[in-house]
């Protein structure tokens, strides 16, 4: 089972992703190290902005694939909405997972 997806993002952009997760009435959960975000997908996002606790991180890396499938419509839709910007292989029609 899929728990969280994890994005390490700027300080700046993790308070316009909780304005919009706001915005979608979806529960936002903030701390001193981590932010996550309730998504009705059966799974939480969850926000860092401390790159010290993302291990092995080099300059430069990024995510290029992941497929997340669910049962569950509108996942593309309220991803765009959240970060502003589509996500790459978000597909629907499966139960939830990586």
């Amino acid at each position: 089972m899929l728990d969280y997806i994890g994005f390490l993002v700027s300080e700046e952009e993790k308070n316009t992703i909780c304005e919009n997760a706001e915005r979608m009435r979806w529960k936002v959960e903030q701390s001193e190290r981590r932010t996550f975000i309730a998504t009705p997908y059966r799974f939480r996002t969850e926000l860092q902005t401390v790159w010290d606790a993302i291990d092995s991180l080099e300059e430069g890396t990024t995510l290029e694939r992941i497929t997340v499938t669910t049962r569950t419509e509108g996942l593309d839709k309220n991803l765009v909405q959240l970060f502003g910007q589509a996500l790459p292989s978000f597909i629907s029609g499966a139960d939830t997972e990586l």
